[in-house]
């Protein structure tokens, strides 16, 4: 199992694309650097990042922020979104 995150997408990752897949990354840092980078433009993939994140767009945290209603509200929030 490699043990860095260059590593693991050299040695793993890359080996289980299609040819000239545009993969889909989150924004952590590793991600990011220049040799996970080169690594995914050398091996013919396009690489691109999911976009900033952003508790508005994300129902765990709207629902979280219902954990201090009421029972009545909170009843009708999972009906809506359960």
């Amino acid at each position: 199992m490699p043990t860095s995150c260059h590593a693991w997408v050299t040695q793993d990752l890359l080996t289980k694309f299609l040819p000239a897949c545009v993969i889909i990354m989150d924004n952590a840092t590793f991600y990011k650097r220049q040799g996970v980078k080169t690594a995914f433009a050398n091996a013919g993939y396009t690489l691109k990042y999911l976009l900033s994140y952003s508790p508005d767009f994300n129902d765990i945290e709207t629902e979280k922020s219902y954990q201090g209603t009421t029972p009545r509200q909170n009843v009708l929030f999972h009906k809506h979104f359960g």
